[in-house]
């Protein structure tokens, strides 16, 4: 194993879940293998990125149009495979759809691994022809034809398994792994003294997302615009995205104030804070952690608010939060009622008015009993070593035997 050459493939370096893995295990097989990382253009690089000497860029920018996009998926396919035979590679992993093509496409004779981070079959952004070509045609060809699989969680293998009929013995779940020790001692900063006061005086709701329609978000904002007791109530918004200016302008609908985070607006009910390179030290200081979105893969800001010390309410989305919260319903139907979970409750995905009323006044009810949530807050601290990047590291040296 020590004469593995790894390529770690990409599409872009930006915020989500997956690049997050891809910068770990750059990090984790360096440190014991030749690997190089390669992405297909620097959008979404960050300083640091831009340091590490073993990114390499395709530099191809994706087509507008149909021709556009087929030079670029062949411009990346050959680039992809002259880094290959450059480096000798022996084993290459693929992260996000993209990738996953450009990958086995530019195969020699090294292991393919395919690393899929989200569900395919309820992607709402996986729509129309191009959305049915990806479906049937190039997803069940390469995910039958690649040497691995590795999910993120157990119903996207099962989705992988069934509709895309990729072989069992091939397809396994490492579930994403935290640094929980470096998440624990960010999460001890100091924070703006408004945004404490805000803590101590009253109470914040918080959510940590990319601003887009994956995460749901205009349903949270019309959900606590029905909450109960709201006078010293905040819903704290973290990250950023392309439905900004959306979520401003239907905060406006629901006569709820909204304003971008200073030190001195405390009067704003719905604060964006941003996109902050360590969310862990607000998170701490926060009441309750909610997650409300459509679809997820394995939700690491979910992870990472249980690691510190934040009770959750989650939709029983398709995938990742049932595994997390209630792993006993593996093969029950989604939940229509609020479930209990050990560190809050497992909530039905609200994606009409009824379900925002649920989940309004489950919100309303859970945010009025302190000792309940000091109960789930207690209990979520108990579970930081179920996310340890330990666990995840050994998954990712056995995948190359």
């Amino acid at each position: 194993m020590s004469n593995q050459v790894m390529l770690l493939v990409i599409p872009n370096l930006g915020t989500g879940g997956a690049q997050a893995v891809f910068r770990q295990q750059l990090a984790f097989y360096s440190a014991r293998f030749k690997t190089v990382g390669v992405v297909f253009n620097t959008d979404g690089f960050t300083e640091a990125d831009a340091q590490l000497n073993r990114v390499v860029s395709l530099d191809v920018v994706a087509g507008r149009n149909w021709p556009g996009k087929m030079w670029s998926f062949v411009a990346r396919i050959r680039r992809l495979r002259a880094i290959k035979k450059q480096h000798a590679v022996t084993v290459s992993i693929s992260h996000l759809e993209g990738a996953d093509y450009v990958n086995w496409f530019s195969r020699l004779d090294e292991k393919v691994i395919c690393w899929i981070h989200g569900t395919k079959m309820h992607d709402q952004m996986i729509r129309g022809i191009t959305g049915a070509v990806r479906k049937r045609i190039l997803m069940p060809y390469v995910y039958k034809r690649c040497d691995h699989i590795v999910t993120v969680s157990e119903r996207i293998a099962e989705e992988l398994r069934v509709h895309f009929k990729s072989r069992t013995d091939l397809v396994q779940t490492i579930y994403n792994g935290l640094n929980t020790d470096f998440i624990q001692a960010q999460a001890q900063l100091p924070v703006e003294p408004g945004f404490r006061k805000l803590c101590v005086e009253g109470t914040v709701v918080i959510t940590h997302a990319r601003l887009a329609r994956q995460k749901n978000l205009h349903s949270l904002i019309t959900i606590f615009s029905l909450v109960r007791n709201r006078e010293k109530v905040k819903l704290v918004i973290v990250g950023d995205g392309e439905e900004m200016s959306s979520l401003f302008r239907h905060c406006a609908q629901r006569n709820l104030r909204a304003a971008t985070f200073v030190d001195d607006n405390a009067d704003a009910d719905v604060l964006f804070m941003g996109k902050k390179e360590n969310p862990f030290n607000y998170l701490r200081l926060a009441s309750l952690f909610v997650l409300t979105s459509s679809w997820e893969g394995y939700p690491l800001s979910l992870c990472e608010a249980l690691v510190c010390g934040l009770p959750v309410l989650a939709s029983d989305c398709y995938t990742g939060p049932r595994e997390i919260m209630r792993p006993d319903l593996k093969h029950d139907p989604p939940v229509k009622q609020p479930v209990p979970a050990e560190y809050g409750m497992l909530m039905p995905v609200p994606d009409d008015h009824d379900t925002e009323l649920q989940w309004a006044e489950t919100l309303s009810q859970v945010l009025a009993d302190r000792p309940q949530l000091a109960r789930w807050s207690e209990a979520a601290g108990r579970v930081r070593s179920t996310f340890s990047i330990a666990r995840a590291e050994s998954g990712w040296l056995k995948i190359l035997e």
